[in-house]
């Protein structure tokens, strides 16, 4: 597992990997502290959108990273909420 951590934001196209991959990331930390994890296997759905991360605080991360803008964002959903807003994601590890 690689971290990539920057002092602005991630790149849109994930030139951070030059000539590599456009993979997902494994472990995401949003601006908000919380530490979500890829979850394999069925999960649930949102807006149209997969279960694709648990957090550490109980929250829920639906889809995948927004990369088209300079910050990086994802769907969230805090824990007992059933709706998602969109957060701005800090690190991101694959």
């Amino acid at each position: 597992m690689v971290e990539l951590s920057v002092a602005e934001s991630f790149p849109g196209n994930n030139n951070h990997m030059p000539g590599g991959p456009d993979v997902e990331p494994i472990v995401l930390v949003l601006a908000n502290g919380a530490r979500c994890s890829f979850a394999g296997g069925g999960t649930a759905m949102l807006a149209g959108q997969r279960l694709n991360y648990g957090c550490d605080n109980g929250g829920y991360l639906y889809g995948y990273p927004n990369k088209t803008a300079t910050l990086w964002t994802i769907s969230y959903a805090a824990p007992g909420s059933g709706a998602s807003v969109s957060t701005p994601i800090t690190t991101v590890y694959q």
